[in-house]
């Protein structure tokens, strides 16, 4: 025999919720319509009601599972998670670097080849357009390392981050509202209807009528009917016998 399931308060109203629910179905209404003697769904929910945790006991499992992820996510959600740690100054300085370094060298490689390019036209040969050429040659090799870099960084942190996902409060949630919808429908489906079904097919004596209480004319008026009415044990006034 399974041991019942005690409800918390918070989940015995949903269990009356469901109750509600089921007695509203068709096949309940059926069964209701075809049992024998005074049967009505208020009778039904009262004995569902007071029966709730041996009812219960039907879903024990998935109840089970679904307080321990409530619990979970109750205390998970007031720890500091320990897999993303706040990013110190010296990690987000080179984050910085990492990100600034192409779009500078790409910025100085484009000017230092538009001047030294510029330069060259109006008089070939200066050593200033050369070295402004140079320069700008040197940028352009710069700024493809450090875009190399930066998308090897970008790739090995989202490898890290997609091995190792951290929870979130919106999968949490997502996780306890599958694992409450899972106990409901056991519960419906192997705890309320069967015992419906079960309190349906035992039979229902009519109710006996009280006994009606006796009319005022039934019992006999005690007070005279008239001037020729007499008690009884009363035969009337005796005279003394006349004398010979």
């Amino acid at each position: 025999m399974i041991p019942p399931t005690h409800l918390r308060p918070e989940d015995e109203a949903e269990f009356e919720q469901l109750v509600h629910q089921a007695l509203r179905s068709a096949d309940i209404h059926r069964a209701v319509y075809r049992a024998a003697g005074d049967v009505t769904t208020r009778h039904l929910r009262d004995q569902a009601m007071t029966e709730r945790h041996t009812i219960a006991a039907a879903a024990a499992v998935e109840y089970q599972a679904y307080l321990e992820r409530c619990e979970a996510a109750g205390t998970g959600s007031r720890k500091v998670p320990t897999g993303s740690p706040t990013p110190s100054g010296r990690h987000g300085f080179l984050a910085a670097v990492v990100v600034l370094t192409p779009v500078l060298s790409s910025i100085a490689a484009a000017l230092f080849l538009a001047l030294g390019y510029g330069t060259s036209l109006g008089s070939p040969g200066n050593a200033l357009a050369d070295a402004l050429i140079r320069a700008g040659r040197t940028a352009v090799v710069v700024a493809l390392v450090s875009t190399a870099v930066g998308v090897a960084c970008l790739l090995l942190t989202a490898a890290r981050h997609r091995s190792s996902p951290p929870e979130t409060t919106g999968d949490r949630e997502i996780e306890v509202w599958r694992l409450r919808e899972s106990w409901r429908q056991a519960l419906l489906t192997r705890g309320i209807h069967p015992f419906l079904h079960d309190r349906l097919r035992q039979p229902h004596p009519a109710p006996v009528p009280e006994p009606a209480e006796p009319s005022p004319a039934a019992h006999p008026d005690p007070s005279p009917a008239g001037p020729g009415h007499t008690s009884p044990g009363f035969s009337g006034p005796r005279h003394p016998a006349p004398s010979a």
